[in-house]
């Protein structure tokens, strides 16, 4: 468990060497601002190609001004940067993040003036400090990881946070009910997720509503665009029926289905609506021709790859040794990565398939025959025998 260190203030050009050394010597390392004054917001910076997380640190304390501490030797991990642009503070605090994260490491608030401190991502919650909405909008950047407090209007913490269980799936992320009227919820989580939580509290925490949440794969298109076009499509028959109903479509956080958060009076209407709108997601078609598998191979794969709610259309060409398909341009994205991922295999695992007549046996004890013959030369290769000869 880390333990908050104690706070600090950006120290002044002339004392900052002094400083550092004596962070360093009592075993904690700040990355702090080199200047007096932090660089403007619209400033860019280049990123190397290469470097650890803790010079990351330091190059994103140098260019944005804020202060930085964490233990040293526990903030460890290198980082590849393909970035050949210069970046903004903004875009550079982002990629940070995204390089913590995969890391396992974010950053919390720890003391005010603000302090962030880099902390494991499973210890996030026990070191973020509790700040107000006001004292967050404040920060010059979000930290990583937040501790909030929220105020129910109508619902009971209890159903909140059953809501709430759709977007907080991970074990980095905590609910609690606060206060003796459970009107109040306590929610630690990644910055992401608190945004994702107050969208659906807003839709749900209304008098008289029983709100309800689901999850909904789309079987032609992508999330992403099913997400977009969804939102247009409610709003407009809110507007058009004069009676706009409140109501949130978001990406889950697998990434690939979309969450619905509405009442339970429209919840269904809203699922009918991504439903309509992903199945007429316009087709074509394209032709495949698998290089080393038999079409009946190639084609089982790719059905079980886009699931049973798919309406690809397959033809298996054995003319030209082609596959002619009818789906979405998303589909025709996932068939071509399943025929490329079957084209570059290694030789070792390709099979091809050959059927032959049998005339005078029966065709299950040619196979029994068969398999045994290969089994018995396995075994005889993997006693370094020559094929055909046994043990004495």
């Amino acid at each position: 468990m880390h333990s908050a260190p104690t706070a600090f203030r950006r120290p002044a050009p002339r004392a900052l060497g002094r400083t550092l050394r004596a962070l360093a010597l009592s075993g904690v390392m700040a990355a702090a601002l080199a200047a007096a004054e932090p660089n403007a917001g619209d400033a860019t910076v280049t990123l190397p190609p290469t470097c650890d997380i803790a010079q990351l640190t330091d190059l994103v304390a140098r260019s944005t001004g804020v202060s930085f501490q964490f233990g040293v030797g526990k903030v460890s991990g290198s980082v590849r940067m393909a970035v050949a642009a210069p970046v903004t503070n903004k875009d550079l605090w982002s990629i940070y993040h995204q390089a913590l994260a995969n890391q396992g490491f974010t950053t919390v608030i720890t003391a005010l003036p603000a302090v962030y401190q880099v902390v494991p991502l499973a210890d996030a919650h026990q070191s973020a400090r509790v700040l107000t909405d006001q004292e967050y909008a404040q920060l010059p950047y979000p930290p990583g990881y937040q501790t909030v407090i929220r105020d129910l209007r109508s619902l009971s913490a209890d159903t909140a946070m059953k809501a709430l269980s759709a977007v907080f799936t991970t074990p980095f992320t905590q609910v609690r009910a606060m206060g003796p009227d459970g009107r109040r919820l306590l929610i630690a989580a990644p910055t992401q997720r608190i945004s994702e939580a107050d969208a659906i509290l807003r839709v749900i925490d209304q008098p008289g509503q029983v709100p309800e949440v689901r999850l909904f794969r789309p079987a032609r298109t992508t999330a992403q665009a099913l997400q977009a076009s969804a939102t247009g499509a409610w709003n407009a028959l809110g507007r058009v029926d004069e009676h706009p109903r409140a109501a949130e479509v978001m990406i889950a956080p697998d990434g690939l289905q979309l969450m619905l958060v509405a009442t339970a009076t429209d919840i269904a209407a809203l699922e009918k609506v991504a439903r309509d709108l992903d199945r007429s997601e316009p087709t074509e078609v394209r032709t495949y021709r698998p290089k080393s598998f038999t079409l009946e191979d190639v084609a089982s794969l790719i059905q079980q790859t886009l699931g049973a709610a798919s309406k690809v259309e397959v033809v298996r060409d054995y003319l030209t040794g082609s596959l002619v398909i009818r789906a979405t341009l998303a589909e025709h994205e996932r068939i071509a990565a399943v025929v490329k991922s079957l084209d570059d295999a290694p030789a070792s695992s390709r099979r091809q398939a050959q059927s032959l007549q049998v005339k005078h046996r029966r065709a299950d004890e040619i196979a029994r025959l068969v398999m045994a013959m290969i089994s018995a030369e396995s075994g005889a290769a993997g006693r370094g025998q020559p094929a055909g000869q046994g043990t004495p």
